[in-house]
């Protein structure tokens, strides 16, 4: 049997699990490298580095290749990481249409 009340706490305890999700995700770093070049982002998808090898700078469009696909890459596992600890405070709530909850 669907209880309010009690969805309504889950719901007000979900809120607050958001809040501290939020400050946990600014101290999580992710850092990927692709060739020369390693990037280094927040759980917030904040760039924080980027560290390119020196023989790079001779090569400006393998710099710009390897400089975009490891920032993409960086954002992307930050991405992931944040979805993955959503998903676990929306653990075992249902499925509420317009919300798009992560499982």
């Amino acid at each position: 049997m669907f209880n309010l009340g009690d969805m309504m706490g889950r719901l007000k305890q979900m809120q607050a699990d958001i809040g501290g999700l939020r400050e946990r995700l600014e101290q999580i770093r992710v850092t990927e490298r692709v060739g020369g070049v390693s990037a280094t982002v927040t759980g917030n998808k904040r760039l924080l580095d980027v560290q390119i090898a020196p023989e790079l700078l001779a090569e400006p469009e393998r710099l710009h290749d390897e400089l975009v696909s490891a920032v993409n890459r960086a954002l992307d596992a930050a991405e992931a990481r944040g979805r993955d600890e959503m998903a676990q405070i929306t653990q075992g709530l249902p499925n509420i249409p317009g919300l798009d909850l992560p499982r």
